[in-house]
């Protein structure tokens, strides 16, 4: 039989993971990429890793750069990431820039675990299709370091799955036991997954029965 994937096994909640769609996710190079140029259109933008991380920390005199470099900035402002107020740079949502930052950086969030003011702001972004939720037990990321260990998605995957089907593997003790120490890894690595769907169950209940 074939067995079920590992991006497909499903969480005991709804809403579990936040991704940005890929619509939106061009448009968040320029705020949180360190290879974003446009905080060097400021004295001091070289000082941060990124546009956000700039805007975060300084005032930005929008009337101190040229006209040509300002119209560096326009897609971000009429998307409404970015406006101007009194010649200065600022975020038009501080909480949907902070929800972004994250979500570029760690590609997933777990739903169940943000703040109030947090899930609301989210669920407008889903609303308005630029976030999606998914409801699996593993994120995209998590998934794929699984599947490069077990099986066999990966050219220079380890296939440990399959790897010692009818006795077929090569008998050399240190890579026998490194592999034991592999699927020990994995397996406590599972088990942390689940006590977090568990939480993130109970989170969504207690929730529900005070609604």
């Amino acid at each position: 039989s074939t067995p079920i994937q590992i991006n497909d096994i499903p969480s005991s909640v709804k809403q579990k993971y936040i991704y940005c769609t890929e619509e939106y996710k061009k448009d968040l190079f320029e705020l949180f990429s360190k290879q974003g140029l446009l905080r060097f259109n400021f004295k001091e933008g070289g000082r941060y890793t990124n546009l956000y991380e700039f805007l975060l920390n300084e005032r930005a005199d929008f009337n101190a750069i040229k006209d040509f470099q300002k119209k560096r900035f326009e897609n971000l402002i009429l998307k409404k990431y970015l406006y101007v107020e009194n010649g200065f740079l600022r975020f038009c949502d501080s909480l949907k820039m902070s929800i972004l930052n994250e979500l570029y950086a760690n590609d997933a969030i777990s739903y169940w675990f943000l703040p109030d003011d947090a899930r609301k702001k989210v669920d407008m972004m889903v609303e308005r299709r630029e976030l999606c939720f998914q409801n699996t037990l593993f994120t995209k990321e998590e998934a794929d370091y699984f599947n490069y260990f077990l099986n066999k998605k990966f050219c220079n995957g380890e296939d440990l799955r399959n790897k010692y089907v009818h006795g077929t593997h090569y008998p050399d003790e240190q890579i026998m036991e490194n592999d034991y120490n592999r699927l020990l890894l994995l397996f406590v690595l599972i088990l942390l997954k689940i006590i977090d769907d568990i939480l993130c169950y109970e989170i969504m209940k207690a929730e529900n029965n005070n609604e």
